[in-house]
């Protein structure tokens, strides 16, 4: 990574996001210490009726014109 932003790749925060928000909610959810079917509740309850373990928070924000890292922030722990 340190080499990335050495040759101006993208930054490691950056990065992380990506990665997190590209992931499938089945494997998201364990980072997020809950389980496939927890995240897919708290997205529907969030108004993402959508959602499926098997979807990404880009495509499932990206329906409704939303940012998949500001979903993504309001599902981190200790966020309701």
């Amino acid at each position: 990574m340190i080499n990335a932003m050495r040759s101006g790749g993208e930054r490691p925060g950056a990065m992380v996001f990506r990665l997190l928000t590209n992931a499938p909610v089945s494997q998201l959810a364990p980072v997020l210490h809950l389980t496939p079917e927890q995240l897919t509740d708290r997205l529907a309850a969030m108004g993402y009726t959508d959602a499926t373990v098997d979807k990404t928070l880009v495509q499932i924000a990206g329906k409704s014109d939303q940012e998949a890292s500001a979903v993504l922030m309001r599902l981190a722990p200790g966020k309701k």
